[in-house]
């Protein structure tokens, strides 16, 4: 089943409010579940964390040029 992009963020804000204050433990867990949630790879949830804790939005890729 795919999940939808509002899905998964929903699935992320309510993963993500006990970050900062975790333990190593307990974030391993809310890692394992979000990965699990959202198939995503633990770098990739790794990353979107990051992101949502520091509030900031990611960056747009830069278009590639043809060779």
């Amino acid at each position: 089943m795919q999940l939808k992009l509002t899905q998964r963020t929903a699935i992320l804000a309510s993963k993500v409010a006990k970050w900062p204050k975790a333990t190593r433990r307990e974030k391993s867990e809310i890692l394992d579940a979000i990965c699990q949630v959202t198939r995503r790879h633990r770098d990739h949830a790794r990353r979107m964390i990051r992101q949502h804790v520091a509030g900031v939005e990611p960056k747009p890729r830069k278009p590639r040029k043809p060779e």
